[in-house]
């Protein structure tokens, strides 16, 4: 796997997005839940990738809101 790669990317963009609404206040919680597929890899091997939390406003630039490393397995038929 090469570092870097961002992995089945088509898949988890499209399975990943939520649109979310504004709170006028900055106090409303918006939970976000995403089951994501990794297709890259195999069941026998380990290997540690990075999942990013972005916002993407309807003008302007997108900016990361979180990251966070995990262990993951690939996935095979």
């Amino acid at each position: 796997m090469k570092s870097g790669q961002r992995l089945s990317e088509d898949d988890l963009t499209r399975s990943s997005i939520r649109h979310v609404g504004l709170s006028a206040t900055g106090k409303t919680f918006f939970p976000y839940n995403a089951e994501v597929l990794v297709r890259e890899g195999d069941w026998s091997n380990k290997y540690e990738a990075r999942f990013e939390l972005w916002y993407k406003p309807e003008q302007g630039d997108e900016s990361k809101v979180a990251e966070t490393t995990r262990m993951i397995n690939g996935w095979e038929r």
